[in-house]
């Protein structure tokens, strides 16, 4: 009986429904309680969408009567909520074009009159144009279809035009096939940027500034100088010496019996001439008038400060009504002059010239706008050629109040996210921070590479475009071994498949570009296990070199379905072989690569896929929890301790890496830094307090990650060097005060201990407190506090 696909459950968008709806509620910020409502939104549409069954949330064409190939609005956790992103509105160049249509041109909708204008004569000849000169961009893989059709039709291929016409017409209506209009050529090459400069540029637009350092110059240049005009205005009605802070021998302020500062002097407010009277209530018209203007000082403690107290003795004594200062005029006015000295004195005339500097130095704010003015050189699409020609000193004609004004590094910095260049380059620049992000950047690099045998240079430019945008789709959730949707079924990729030829100088650069891609994530990041999209990417850029490596996915323990893809097991028996008789074999206990299946052997077929039972029961057997531990029939810590074990034993693709890229050789004198720089992140990650029990077993996940993958490097490494790596981790090990680094003291003993040549127990225990560190437990965790 063949088993029933599963879907979702809508209790999860419940919840993280929820959670938008508390942040809408309680969250300070507009700009996230903005975001929080249209979040709100999309979680409504799926739940709407899977209680009316339009939405088969966990099937990889989820939106009923929509096909795979259409891109769709993607929820956190890879919920579809039924929108289709390339359903937009009319772009401002759209709606200009469709201006010039006659009122009978073919199409019911404003979106499909221009796309059958797209494959008329005059429609298509400008599209075409656009295609061979490059003046256009891509953002969503249907933008490239009529581009497509064009370029055929130019080829003469009208069969295959028709073909990719077919499969989408019944959208015609609704979504954009059409690229967007640019006036820029796009780069061909091997450089990749993280953001174009459009995007850095808006954000540098849209960038406020500090509101302690906005109030800060608001006190510097408003009320410090109407606080000096009221210290001179209440000492020229003193009778007698002005009144100052009495203070010892030393310096140090002299105190009354309730410790408040002994005052000397003359009282204020005594001889008050008409002149006085007049030059006061020109000084508080002023200050009402700043008060009206500036009210990032203003509130109870404006009231309390030197220049709300003394501001309201001089409106009592020209108004006996007003109300009566906050506190004792004499003392603040003293305490005044004993802190910056009386106007127009030396000392107080050098702290007012120091803070009108400061003062008329340049916001953020305005240095972001300078540089966000600077970066509108550059086509909004594409990277930037050069820092340095953007992050120079401020011209006069830009900042007129400070030029040659050096911008701080907190904002060039920014620059780096459009900076176009090589990625080992703008990974030593700090702009690629983690494997996260190199993935992010690779599909600019695998799309050249992939589409090196299109011999067309027009083509090859679309090519890129629609693979780029292909790739930065959001991908599904999916469930029962359902796969996500591959390029080659948008019908205008599959109609370029005879003008893709696959040759040894392309299938040589793949292979290169796999080894530089996989070099750059194990030096860059070796903490971290490779994301979903790398592997993705790297698989593709596998089967272009011909390799076809079994290349695994990390799976979700919530949504785990109890088995796996022959896949696995494959890249289990290259670990296996591998690491046979090496510190990572003799650590987790690999089993012999003979105990795997033959490949040819016959698999068990689930949801009509080939699934690896035998490797499934291996993983849970290994899995199998301790007597005294109860577990539930079902949870995620049960299938978090199944797919741990299914990591260890695949290494999750660094033993398939490293074999067939010959990585060991190439990486060899990486191999051991790379095991230290996994032991230094490790100690600094736990170092680190954290927020809550999740976050705690979070870390304790990752550590355990970054600990097996030191181990596969040491595992690789000469066993003199690993020697000496073991003495330097006991040196690093005790060197460390913080609590929460050295509780990981047992698995240093356990890793030792293997070292040495012994082996754990059945409770992954060494004799002298040493232990197997793993992330997951069914029972407390041996490194969770409590």
């Amino acid at each position: 009986m063949a088993d029933d696909l599963l879907t979702a459950s809508p209790s999860y968008a419940a919840g993280q429904q929820l959670r938008a709806l508390q942040t809408l509620q309680s969250h300070p910020d507009p700009a996230v309680r903005e975001r929080a409502l249209a979040k709100i939104r999309r979680w409504q549409a799926v739940l709407d969408g899977m209680s009316a069954g339009t939405l088969q949330v966990g099937d990889r064409a989820p939106v009923a009567d929509v096909p795979v190939w259409a891109t769709l609005e993607v929820a956190h956790g890879g919920f579809a909520t039924g929108a289709l992103l390339a359903e937009a509105p009319l772009d401002e160049a759209e709606t200009a074009l469709l201006a010039t249509l006659p009122a009978d041109a073919p199409g019911d909708t404003p979106r499909g009159k221009l796309n059958h204008h797209a494959l008329t004569g005059a429609g298509q000849d400008a599209l075409l144009a656009r295609v061979l000169d490059g003046r256009y961009r891509v953002e969503l893989p249907e933008e490239g279809a009529l581009a497509v059709v064009a370029w055929l039709t130019h080829r003469g291929t009208t069969d295959r035009a028709l073909e990719v016409v077919e499969a989408i017409a019944p959208f015609f209506e609704r979504l954009r096939f059409t690229p967007r209009e640019a006036e820029t050529a796009l780069a061909a090459g091997l450089s990749v940027f993280r953001e174009p400069v459009g995007a850095v540029r808006d954000a540098l637009t849209r960038r406020g500034g500090s509101k302690q350092v906005a109030a800060m110059n608001e006190a510097l240049r408003v009320w410090n100088p109407l606080t000096d005009r009221a210290v001179t205005l209440l000492l020229e009605t003193v009778a007698g010496e002005p009144p100052s802070l009495e203070t010892d021998a030393s310096g140090a302020l002299v105190r009354g019996p309730k410790g408040q500062p002994v005052v000397r002097g003359g009282a204020p407010l005594v001889n008050l001439s008409e002149d006085w009277r007049s030059r006061a209530a020109a000084f508080l018209e002023a200050l009402d008038a700043a008060r009206q203007r500036n009210r990032r000082c203003a509130g109870p403690r404006a009231e309390r400060s030197t220049l709300g107290v003394l501001s309201a003795a001089i409106r009592r004594a020209l108004h006996p009504s007003a109300p009566a200062p906050g506190a004792n005029v004499r003392a603040v006015l003293a305490g005044a002059v004993h802190r910056r000295g009386a106007p127009g004195s030396e000392i107080h005339t050098i702290l007012r010239q120091e803070q009108a500097a400061i003062a008329a130095r340049p916001s953020n704010q305005e240095l972001a706008a300078l540089l966000a003015d600077r970066l509108r050189a550059y086509p909004p699409q594409g990277g930037l050629p050069s820092m340095e020609e953007v992050s120079g000193p401020a011209r006069e004609d830009e900042l007129p109040k400070a030029p040659g004004f050096v911008l701080p590094a907190s904002l060039t910095e920014k620059l780096g996210r459009c900076l176009e260049a090589p990625v080992e380059e703008l990974m030593a620049l700090g702009v690629v921070p983690s494997a996260e992000v190199l993935a992010e950047l690779l599909p600019q690099m695998t799309a050249q590479t992939v589409a090196a045998g299109v011999d067309d240079p027009a083509l090859r430019r679309l090519f890129v475009s629609v693979y780029g945008a292909f790739r930065r789709r959001r991908t599904l959730l999916l469930l029962s071994l359902q796969s996500q949707v591959r390029l080659d079924e948008l019908p205008w990729v599959a109609a370029l498949a005879p003008f893709r030829k696959q040759n040894l100088s392309g299938q040589a650069r793949a292979r290169q570009t796999l080894e530089q891609v996989s070099a750059l994530a194990f030096t860059g990041f070796p903490q971290t296990i490779l994301p979903n999209p790398l592997i993705s990417e790297m698989s593709t850029l596998s089967e272009a070199a011909g390799l076809k490596l079994p290349l695994v996915e990390e799976l979700a323990a919530d949504i785990f379905m109890g088995t796996f893809t022959p896949k696995f097991e494959r890249a289990a028996v290259v670990a296996s072989t591998l690491l046979a008789g090496r510190l990572y074999a003799r650590y987790y206990e690999l089993p012999e690569a003979s105990a795997y299946p033959k490949p040819e052997a016959p698999k068990e077929k689930r949801w009509g896929k080939a699934t690896a039972a035998d490797f499934a029961a291996l993983c849970q057997a290994r899995a199998k929890p301790a007597e005294n531990v109860k577990v539930k029939t079902y949870s995620v810590a049960a299938n978090g301790v199944v797919l741990e074990q299914a990591q260890i034993l695949h290494t999750h693709n660094l033993a398939v890496l490293f074999e067939a890229l010959g990585l060991s050789h190439a990486l060899a004198d990486r191999l051991v830094p790379m095991a230290k720089d996994c032991l230094v992140w490790i100690l600094r990650r736990n170092a680190q307090p954290v927020a809550d029990w999740r976050a705690q077993l979070q870390l304790i996940k990752n550590s355990a990650y970054a600990w097996r993958q030191m181990i596969f490097f040491l595992s690789l490494a000469p066993p003199e060097e690993v020697s000496r790596f073991m003495a330097w981790a006991r040196e690093t090990f005790e060197a460390q005060k913080e609590s929460r680094v050295t509780r990981l003291k047992p698995a240093l003993l356990g890793l030792e201990a293997v070292h040495g040549g012994a082996r754990f127990d059945a409770e992954g225990r060494v004799p002298g407190g040493g232990r197997r560190f793993l992330g997951w437990t069914l029972g407390p965790h041996w490194l969770k506090d409590g």
